[in-house]
């Protein structure tokens, strides 16, 4: 990704035709597509470094656990868990993947006026560093799970727990009240924005079909771990993206967007995207030993960890 400021994601022009020769329905079509690509890719990003993080901090700590398809488990031995421990190993994974949304909002407004698809990229990570740190915030405390564990065993009493998960659900539809505009950036063409209507469109094809697409084939992708936690997780978007939609219907103002003339679906980013999702299902899918704790007979106790965190 470090050549992703210059357009490096940008699709080749092998794959692609003249802007010109395109009916919007066309364009919009292949919109949705790289769109649904970037999602999915964003997602595992985040994903993964909020997974991996867990286990490898376990690691720290000397706590044995596996690192599956849908999370670390830590079941199979308690090790030595205190307070430290569970803080560090539950909170760390949300914590990089907010920087992570901080830095890709950096990288956005180096890209976001340039062809290619480098900002889509980034406006997903947005969404999706956001929402593995307040969502997980929220999910964690209300099902008892994950990021949930590090805010509990922070000296927090449940009452305090439940604000900074009501907050952390405020914060994302105010995040999607105020996040139109940097998808509205991301159009290929200014003729997607004409009029209003075309606005609702655009941001139905660019925003809202990508989120029901991906979605479907991320909790399809933890069949049969179907945990709660995880799904939550893979909808919480919808707290930004819904309120996206919402505002489109009546959304005015004008757009300094770089047309692109050879703009089209990007054949070699959606057959990586769908390598990285089916590769990490299958990779994943007996799990990985990170470590065999060394003092299971000092072992500690803590709140029922579920298997998926």
């Amino acid at each position: 990704m470090t050549s992703a400021t210059s357009g490096s994601l940008s699709p080749s022009q092998s794959d692609h035709q003249s802007v010109e020769t395109k009916p919007i329905d066309v364009l919009l079509r292949e919109t949705a597509i790289n769109s649904t690509t970037m999602y999915l890719l964003s997602f595992m990003v985040v994903f993964v470094i909020f997974y991996v993080a867990n286990s490898v901090v376990g690691h720290y700590w000397d706590i044995s656990n596996t690192l599956f398809y849908y999370g670390a488990d830590f079941k199979e031995f308690r090790g030595n868990w205190s307070r430290s421990s569970v803080v560090t190993i539950y909170g760390v994974g949300p914590t990089i993947c907010f920087f992570w949304a901080v830095f890709c909002f950096r990288m956005y407004f180096r890209t976001y006026k340039k062809p290619g698809l480098a900002k889509l990229f980034y406006v997903w990570g947005v969404v999706h560093g956001f929402v593995m740190f307040f969502g997980a915030a929220a999910v964690g405390v209300f099902t008892r799970s994950g990021f949930g564990y590090a805010i509990r065993w922070a000296y927090m009493p449940m009452i305090a727990c439940f604000i900074i998960a009501a907050l952390a659900l405020i914060i994302l539809l105010t995040v999607g009240i105020k996040f139109i505009n940097f998808f509205m950036y991301t159009a290929c063409s200014l003729e997607l924005l004409e009029d209003n209507e075309s606005k609702k469109r655009f941001v139905f094809y660019a925003v809202l079909v990508p989120f029901m697409v991906s979605s479907l084939l991320l909790v399809a992708s933890q069949v049969p771990e179907l945990f709660l936690a995880n799904i939550l997780l893979i909808l919480s978007p919808a707290l930004i993206v819904l309120p996206v939609w919402a505002r489109a219907q009546t959304h005015h103002g004008s757009y300094g967007i770089a047309t692109e003339t050879d703009y089209g679906i990007s054949k070699t980013w959606l057959i990586v995207a769908m390598v990285i999702l089916v590769g990490y299902r299958l990779f994943l899918a007996s799990g990985i030993k990170i470590i065999d704790t060394k003092v299971e007979s000092q072992a500690t106790e803590m709140p029922e960890v579920k298997s998926n965190q």
